[in-house]
Parts: C-alpha cells; structure tokens; sequence
C-alpha cells in the first residue's frame, strides 16, 4: 500500500508544484472521510459524487512463512493444519480478527497468536521466523527468504483507492 501511495503522491506533486502532505497512518478503526481532507488512500470506496476517487491497485493478501521457519516447523499442508502454527495475522479495522478469507469466498474461522493492524509488525514477525503471516503479498516482493503457503486455499484481493476533495 505504501508503494502504491507514494507512487500517487510523486505524479500528484507534478501536477502540482506546490503540494505539501502531511501522513497520518492509524492503526484505529475510523472513517477518514468525515473529516475536512485533500487526500485519502482508503479501501472503500465513498458514496460521494462530489469527490475524485481513482483506484491505486490491488493488494493481495496471503499467508506467507520465512525459510527457516518452515525448515524448523514444517509447512501446513491443509487448512486445518494452521491450528498447530503461530498464526500472525494482519487485518483491516473493517475485517475480522479471527477469520482468514478464503478464495472460494468462505471464511476460515482461526485463532491467532497475534492481529495486528500493523503490517510491519507481522513482517518483522515472519522475517524473524516465528511464525506463519497473513499480510499482503506485495510487501514480500521477490524475498527468496519466504514462501507463500496454501496460495489457492487462503488470500484476497482488495483495491487501494485514491480519493481527492472535500466536504466542506
């Protein structure tokens, strides 16, 4: 997400010289929208005409386990075998904290051993190999020092909008 926004920024301070930014990042559920604002990278799209909203691009999210992780611990080769892992997981204020979306659009019910609304905590987490991640694939980029898992079975794409304006 953080890629995709910066990348906004950058064209949006060509089209004007001038722009100044100021990032406010919460992991508290709140809608950002009510406030007087020039600029929001939301997941939801408002139900508002009278803003400019364009879609960044899509984050997908997916379990992920470091190397040496799965080395020590093995690789969950079905759903049920998640229950005998740490399960970190990274979920959005509108999401639960108990649940892994599946691609057959189905729930699984699971218990985590840590959500967080923070994504850097669950990828400094995996990284350090104590445990599996639930956190959008794009912050793995290419990192040979992970492997998806159960990549059909468990993730979900969400699109990252822009939204521009006011509601004064």
């Amino acid at each position: 997400a953080e890629t995709l926004v910066t990348q906004a920024l950058t064209v949006a301070r060509q089209m004007l010289p001038g722009l100044r930014v100021v990032v406010y990042e919460s992991p508290e559920p709140q809608d950002p929208l009510q406030d007087d604002f020039d600029l929001v990278a939301t997941y939801t799209v408002p139900d508002d005409e009278g803003l400019y909203i364009q879609r960044l691009g899509i984050l997908e999210w997916q379990l992920f386990a470091s190397v040496s992780y799965l080395a020590a611990n093995g690789a969950p080769e079905t759903l049920e075998d998640l229950a005998q892992h740490a399960l970190w997981l990274h979920y959005l204020p509108s999401t639960s904290t108990s649940t892994l979306p599946l691609r057959s659009g189905s729930a699984l019910e699971v218990t985590p051993f840590c959500a967080t609304t923070n994504p850097s905590a669950v990828l400094h987490a995996v990284e350090q190999g104590l445990g599996i991640g639930f956190l959008p694939r794009q912050l793995w980029g290419t990192a040979a020092t992970a492997r998806p898992l159960l990549e059909r079975r468990v993730g979900q794409e969400r699109s990252l909008y822009l939204v521009a304006g006011s509601r004064q």
